[in-house]
């Protein structure tokens, strides 16, 4: 499989992340954190997070490349904030998901150079994910 998420300073949440969004396509975040959470901002502009939530939420770059941010917060504060890196693109808005959120794998064609622009939804199951995208996302095992 290949890493479409890559996240260095917590592993674990990485791996459950990457083995659920290619095992149907799509990523529950409630079911790949082990931590009490509320909300979570998705791609939110780290200044307007570091704003809301202080200091704690600024992650040292390593690189001129953008992450995607998730900022998991409970109540008023955030509790953990994750990098993901590599061809993934996620644009959620400028506004907190609740614990239904979920990401899928898009079946259109993704934005220029990446391998998933996952689509951000909240509440009910969503369909699964075509084999073909999964293919073309997560590899062949």
């Amino acid at each position: 499989m290949s890493e479409v998420f890559r996240q260095e300073d917590e592993r674990s949440f990485q791996q459950r992340a990457q083995r659920d969004i290619c095992r149907d396509g799509v990523l529950r975040l409630r079911d790949v954190t082990d931590f009490a959470w509320d909300a979570v901002h998705l791609g939110a502009a780290e200044d307007a997070m570091v704003r809301q939530y202080g200091e704690s939420v600024r992650l040292p770059r390593s690189s001129d490349d953008e992450p995607v941010t998730f900022v998991f917060v409970k109540g008023r504060e955030a509790v953990r904030t994750y990098e993901v890196w590599g061809a993934v693109y996620v644009r959620a808005g400028d506004r907190p998901w609740g614990r239904e959120v979920y990401l899928r794998l898009d079946e259109r064609p993704p934005a220029p150079g990446t391998l998933a622009s996952p689509q951000v939804g909240e509440g009910g199951l969503p369909a699964a994910v075509d084999a073909a995208t999964r293919e073309r996302v997560c590899g062949g095992g």
